[in-house]
């Protein structure tokens, strides 16, 4: 009789643990980015450039950029930019167009697979060949050798906002309009985080989204490669949000449309209002899509130290 009642409740247990997994399972949102906030980082191959050379032009070496694309947006080639500077070309036997580069390959983004995994890009390197210190030194000499890369970049969100036939009602229902939302972002060193959905009438709600800059380089105006001849380019931001309905207005954007535009950073955040009139019959939840574009620079340097050779 024990071992029976035992049995009884050993099995109720199990019955209660699947039931209680499939509603976890059923009710959480996945996050579908990897996220992160970095995009493509840059080092130099090692040796490449040496730590010593010598003067005189009878030492040629050459500097090898590396690049990796730990973001989750693809960069193609032509929308990427590699440039050598803290060095004087000519003294190094070179000419200042050759100190610029694209890269050979598209960078791609690294991704999730259809079990969640991780799948990391391919690293791309770009070299730039036969330098050689032409001059001949009265003693050892070090040189900056910085390497810049200015890239096309963007950042994806999502989050889901409620909608209710009575916006303003406090009778619980099938999802709550006044809260904190999850939000998920793509990795990119620009990240949407905190946003927030309000009621503001019968058939209308707000959500408000801070828009962060979480990476180490520079944010400048999509197609202008980074220009750094003028201010107008930097921390500008284009940002575009899909609710998927019409009737959505977003606050502080210029030169675009009601829900999309620029905005310029002024320190490392600013929040985004938006307001969506809508009328319905029934209560919803609906995605709400954030797209950032933006071209971003980041730098590496090193130090080569030029040697006067004995003759």
């Amino acid at each position: 009789m024990k071992k029976m009642i035992f049995a009884v409740f050993l099995i109720s247990i199990l019955m209660l643990m699947g039931c209680t997994g499939k509603k976890d399972i059923g009710s959480s949102m996945k996050d579908p980015f990897i996220g992160g906030t970095d995009g493509v980082t840059i080092s130099f191959e090692e040796d490449a450039p040496p730590a010593e050379v010598y003067d005189g032009g009878d030492f040629s070496f050459g500097v090898v950029v590396k690049l990796e694309n730990e973001g989750e947006q693809e960069v193609a080639k032509e929308d990427a930019v590699i440039t050598i500077s803290g060095i004087l070309a000519s003294e190094f036997n070179k000419q200042e167009s050759e100190l610029e580069l694209n890269p050979p390959d598209n960078l791609e983004s690294t991704k999730k697979d259809s079990e969640g995994g991780i799948v990391e890009s391919n690293p791309v390197h770009v070299e730039f060949e036969d330098f050689n210190y032409l001059e001949e030194l009265t003693g050892n000499t070090p040189f900056t050798i910085r390497a810049e890369v200015c890239y096309k970049y963007g950042t994806t969100a999502n989050s889901k906002i409620c909608i209710r036939k009575d916006n303003l009602a406090t009778k619980e229902g099938v999802c709550t309009v006044n809260e904190e939302k999850k939000v998920f972002s793509s990795g990119a060193p620009l990240q949407i985080t905190e946003f927030k959905e309000t009621a503001r009438a019968k058939d209308k709600i707000a959500f408000t989204f801070r828009i962060s800059h979480e990476g180490n380089g520079q944010i400048y105006e999509q197609g202008s490669k980074c220009d750094t001849s003028t201010r107008k380019y930097e921390d500008k931001i284009w940002v575009d949000v899909d609710s998927g309905s019409d009737g959505l207005t977003c606050s502080g954007l210029k030169d675009g449309t009601d829900s999309s535009g620029y905005i310029t950073l002024y320190g490392n955040d600013k929040p985004i209002t938006c307001v969506q009139q809508v009328t319905t019959n029934s209560d919803y939840e609906t995605d709400v899509v954030i797209k950032l574009i933006y071209d971003y620079k980041d730098s590496k340097q090193t130090t080569v130290l030029v040697k006067h050779a004995l003759s």
